[in-house]
């Protein structure tokens, strides 16, 4: 009894359960079927026992079967068969799986058992498992799901990507052991622990760092919830996560910032002041109170037009006004009301907006213009006395605008007696400034106004007169400068020359020769230069000598002797040159020879012949000494004025390398100044020098740029001669206007050597010194090489020198020290390359 009671509870579960279950005989007579294996098959129970599975067509479920029935029925092992598309009379297309177990006896076919189970569910399952899996890879923002011990069970592809593991490497991890800085680790767990118990509940938002697999920390921003069964017992815990490391660095560096433009603000020297949308003070900066003589208490909450002078009230009144319209900025000019009494300050508004676009503040920057204001008057006052005195000079005073447009903008009376031209006239027609001008000289006239550069000295220009004449002008002309450096207008004054230069041209036809030498004269040599300046004559070379000492000589000895060496001087060229060679007189101590159809080498032997002439006299009274310099014009296109240019730049070199008296060598002289005026001294010159030349050769510069190397060594601060020995020996800080005129020194020296022929060579060099290599330094702000290797070169051997030896202002430090400081300011204020030579140098 109990037997049959045990199955009938089994054969009730089994013809319950979810699959379907058939069993066949050795003949595949079906002898069971349970209630679902029926429902596929469309049929009831009582039908389908007894019925064929492998012949009964009708039945659904043997011809779902019967394939793979058949196949497990001739080869006598179980098969599989998933995710097979059925469709039943009544429904829709579902998927099916089967196994299909023969029951094998004496290895003989006794009977099938068939399972068959609906999975169309579980594959729908999986496909919105997969789905909702996408969704998550998809996710911008970090999602992981915990379970209650804090192992990964889910993380999405952020997820991954952040913490540079795969899925394998994290799923079944404990998040806290595995992922969290080991410092935060214990703490985090613990309160996991209490948030999955219900006993404490983490922050709607907070912030933990975690570890990725390169070991780089990043902070993420968190949210987190837990997942509860239908029972609501805690199950796991899902968290989504930001990457917020950007933002926390970049919130640090708010930060900073604000706190650096808190300093900034605090010690501008300029006026800076908040006010609120009805324009009362809500900030002052120090130097506000300082200017105005007030404290920040009788200042803040104070209107902004109670400081303001009541003429002014009105303007200022406007500016405010218009900083709600765009584009919310505006400035002005103002007295202003301070305890010791009116000041003008010039005013920068900015404002800031609201959402509904109205003046939520104002930001206010004053600059004090009380000296600037005085200056005004001043000048205005000046203005009316210099026109005054414009209007009545016999001199032509003018002002012309070059850009944006050309137009004649001031012009004295005396330009219709110089030209003929009324002023009325020149101001109808601007071009007439540019018509007059000789068509010689226009060009000329052009290139000098383009480039800024001749503006340091008078210059003649020939005028056409109105009735046809020619009248020749000294003009003395001062550019004017836009913010971009480019000339924009010229200030100038024009006289009459003509008169003179009919003497001078006069002076010059009828006077060929020198009286004293027997040479020929200037003026005859350049009458010949034309007729010789001719490609039949080529090469044409010219040679150029200077007496040396002959000032020295004259002082000693008298002007007697000083005439008989220049006769000597005379006589020792004729000795060497050829008949048709023109050798003159070409100015006070200066004698020029023209060789005609004469090479360069050729030329050299005969400079090498007079040097060694010269040489033989030292044992005289008066031994001879002269600087010679020589150029070529080997081909048409070469400018002979070019050729000379560069003959007299050659002797002048010569010259300033001959130190053979002190009196007779500008470098010396001008050397002597700088080292009574105690700028520099011997030694510190010497050494830079000696160093300068040692980097040059390691740099591989030519025999020239060598020499360029050790002028500039010797006079790159020359411009220090005109300035005020106190502030060089100043102890303390110098002011700022004291700094801006030491500042000018590179300028001045550049003026100093660009009007002396000897010199100007080294012009650029010397104007360059003080530049820096990031193009910070100064005056003109060049960098990298945009400076001449020789500045650079001098701008760090100086350094070096002035750092390794006692200073006024402070004592010396050891080489080691200096040539750190040095590699310091490597690629900001000295070039990097000539760093590493020195470096190699001094070691």
């Amino acid at each position: 009894m109990a037997k049959a009671k045990n199955y009938r509870i089994l054969k009730r579960i089994v013809d319950n359960i979810y699959e379907g279950i058939i069993v066949t005989d050795n003949k595949d007579e079906i002898v069971f079927i349970n209630s679902q294996a029926a429902r596929i098959g469309n049929k009831s129970k009582t039908e389908l026992v007894g019925s064929n599975i492998s012949k009964d067509a009708a039945d659904h479920s043997a011809k779902l079967i019967r394939p793979y029935y058949n196949e497990a029925k001739r080869n006598l092992k179980t098969v599989y068969a998933k995710s097979i598309p059925f469709d039943g009379d009544n429904e829709k297309t579902k998927l099916k799986s089967l196994e299909l177990i023969p029951m094998i006896k004496n290895k003989n076919f006794n009977g099938m058992l068939c399972i068959i189970e609906d999975v169309t569910f579980y594959n729908e399952y999986e496909k919105q498992i997969s789905i909702s899996q996408n969704y998550l890879d998809i996710a911008a923002v970090i999602i992981v799901v915990l379970d209650r011990k804090g192992r990964v069970t889910l993380i999405n592809r952020r997820g991954r990507e952040l913490l540079e593991y795969k899925k394998s490497e994290i799923i079944g991890k404990n998040w806290f052991d595995n992922f969290i800085p080991k410092k935060n680790a214990s703490e985090l767990k613990s309160k996991f622990r209490n948030f999955i118990s219900g006993e404490w509940k983490f922050p709607d938002s907070f912030e933990n760092s975690v570890v990725t697999k390169s070991g780089e920390v990043r902070v993420i921003s968190w949210k987190s919830t837990l997942i509860k069964d239908e029972s609501g017992n805690t199950t796991a815990s899902i968290s989504s996560g930001e990457d917020v490391t950007e933002k926390k660095i970049a919130e640090e560096k708010l930060k900073e910032s604000e706190e650096k433009y808190r300093l900034l603000v605090e010690n501008q020297a300029d006026l800076i002041a908040k006010l609120d949308s009805k324009a009362n003070y809500v900030f002052v900066s120090p130097s506000f109170c300082e200017f105005y003589d007030r404290t920040e208490e009788e200042i803040l909450g104070k209107n902004f037009l109670r400081f303001v002078h009541r003429k002014d009230k009105e303007t200022v009144s406007a500016s405010l006004e218009s900083l709600s319209r765009s584009p919310h900025k505006s400035i002005s000019e103002q007295r202003v009301i301070t305890k010791n009494g009116l000041k003008w300050v010039e005013w920068s508004y900015r404002s800031t907006m609201n959402k509904m676009n109205k003046t939520a503040s104002i930001i206010c920057v004053g600059r004090d213009i009380t000296e600037k204001k005085a200056m005004e008057l001043k000048l205005k006052a000046d203005e009316k006395r210099f026109r005054m005195l414009a209007e009545n000079a016999t001199d032509v005073v003018f002002r012309v605008r070059l850009k944006p447009s050309l137009a004649c903008e001031y012009l004295s009376p005396s330009i219709e007696k110089i030209s003929g031209y009324t002023v009325h006239e020149n101001y109808r027609d601007p071009g007439l400034i540019y018509k007059i001008v000789h068509p010689e000289d226009q060009q000329m006239f052009t290139d000098l106004i383009s480039s800024s550069r001749g503006f340091n000295k008078p210059f003649e220009i020939r005028w056409i007169h109105k009735n046809g004449g020619i009248i020749w002008t000294e003009q003395n002309i001062s550019p004017i400068f836009n913010p971009e450096k480019e000339v924009i207008a010229i200030d100038g004054i024009a006289r009459d020359i003509t008169e003179r230069k009919i003497a001078e041209e006069r002076i010059k036809y009828l006077s060929f020769h020198d009286s004293m030498t027997d040479l020929y004269n200037r003026a005859y040599f350049e009458e010949e230069l034309k007729r010789l300046n001719t490609p039949r004559q080529l090469p044409l070379s010219f040679i150029m000598g200077d007496v040396n000492s002959l000032k020295l000589i004259n002082d000693t000895f008298g002007h007697k002797e000083g005439d008989t060496l220049l006769k000597n001087v005379a006589n020792l060229m004729k000795s060497f040159c050829r008949k048709e060679d023109i050798i003159s007189r070409w100015g006070g101590d200066e004698f020029a020879i023209l060789l005609p159809q004469t090479p360069k080498d050729y030329t050299s032997e005969i400079v090498k012949r007079i040097r060694e002439a010269c040489s033989k006299t030292a044992k005289y009274k008066i031994p001879i000494s002269i600087s010679l310099g020589l150029a070529s014009k080997e081909n048409e296109s070469q400018d002979i004025n070019a050729i000379i240019s560069e003959a007299e730049d050659n002797m002048y070199r010569s010259k300033l390398l001959e130190k053979k008296s002190i009196s007779g060598s500008i470098i010396s002289s001008l050397t002597k100044t700088l080292f009574e005026k105690n700028f520099e001294t011997e030694n510190h010159t010497a050494r830079m020098r000696e160093l300068a030349v040692e980097i040059g050769k390691k740099l591989n510069l030519s025999q020239s740029e060598l020499d360029n190397l050790s002028l500039l060594a010797t006079l790159h601060d020359i411009g220090k001669i005109t300035i005020s020995d106190e502030l060089f020996v100043k102890r303390g800080r110098l002011t700022k206007r004291e700094w801006d005129i030491i500042k000018r020194h590179p300028e001045i020296g550049f003026s100093i050597c660009e009007s002396s022929p000897q010199l100007a060579h080294i012009a650029n060099m010397v104007l360059a010194h003080h530049e820096w290599y990031d193009g910070s330094g100064y005056p003109e702000g060049l960098k990298g090489s945009e400076i001449p290797i020789e500045s650079r070169i001098i701008s760090i051997v100086d350094a070096y020198d002035v750092m390794t030896n006692t200073q006024p202002y402070r004592d010396a430090v050891s080489k080691e020290e200096a040539l750190e400081e040095l590699k310091k300011n490597s690629c900001t204020q000295f070039d990097p390359e000539i760093v590493e030579k020195l470096i190699d140098t001094i070691k």
